[in-house]
């Protein structure tokens, strides 16, 4: 099932299910709702077909972990040896939007702001120290994220939240396709274009983690609970390792292709004056 969330007529969020004659506007996208999908419940897909004018994210993210140079190659570009375990941090939920939102550079951040694709990685089940081999087994679901990144903030600060976290910062999306679409989440590849020019291209399978060892990783840690999206890491390419640099600037356009979930795409845009 691929779903979605909308800002419907009413103005507030909506769940959606997206088909071959579009997209049923299944009302409004209550936590229960949620839970349910998320969950491997079914829901009733004889909405109305609507017209989508603003996408949520698919997701209302409960926490949203972020995995560090999980890739060998986008390690290797900057300057860094593969970690000897997962490197994670926390992005605030506040900084989530859905697909085809208008993020703003921040004046203070221009010449600084770089794109890093990844697979998002939604959890459906709470599950506390659960092994690598049944750790699939918490998985919901899985989206297309844009982990972007204030890079001259990654640099100065020994934490990578707040770099990472500016309004817009974590754009997931274009929908959540169920765990029973994606047997496995290692079999998949990402394309990241930048005003339709490949930057990155990589198989999920060059992950150094996988996600089944990720969400293993993370609930020996901390009990993950339904609705946790965990961001698995970006392959090499991204602007900022780039001879010369190549920052986003304003006007570019960043699409992220994951299939079978979709494209992913963000406008960057200028700080208002």
């Amino acid at each position: 099932m691929r779903s979605l969330r909308f800002l419907g007529a009413d103005r507030l969020p909506h769940l959606g299910i997206l088909g071959g004659d579009g997209v049923r506007d299944l009302g409004r996208a209550t936590p229960d709702r949620q839970r349910r999908l998320l969950g491997g419940g079914r829901l009733p897909v004889d909405g109305p077909v609507v017209a989508v004018d603003r996408w949520l994210p698919p997701v209302a993210a409960n926490r949203i972990f972020a995995v560090g140079r999980n890739y060998a190659a986008h390690a290797g570009e900057g300057g860094h040896a593969p970690p000897t375990e997962p490197i994670v941090w926390m992005k605030l939920r506040a900084s989530a939007v859905g697909h085809e939102s208008a993020v703003v550079i921040p004046a203070a951040r221009a010449g600084a702001v770089d794109f890093e694709g990844e697979l998002a990685v939604v959890i459906g089940r709470a599950g506390f120290e659960v092994p690598p081999d049944r750790a699939l087994e918490l998985v919901g679901g899985y989206t297309v994220a844009n982990d972007v990144t204030a890079r001259d903030l990654q640099e100065r600060m020994p934490q990578w939240t707040l770099a990472k976290s500016l309004p817009g910062f974590c754009p997931l999306g274009p929908v959540l396709v169920t765990a029973d679409e994606i047997p496995d989440p290692q079999a998949l590849h990402l394309t990241t274009r930048v005003n339709g020019e490949v930057r990155q291209s990589a198989p999920t399978a060059d992950m150094l983690y996988s996600v089944a060892t990720l969400v293993s990783f993370l609930s020996g840690l901390v009990p993950l609970q339904v609705g946790d999206v965990i961001e698995t890491g970006t392959p090499a390419g991204v602007g900022w390792h780039a001879v010369p640099r190549r920052p986003l600037r304003p006007g570019d356009v960043v699409e992220i292709t994951i299939e079978p979930i979709g494209t992913l795409r963000t406008r960057f845009v200028a700080a208002a004056a």
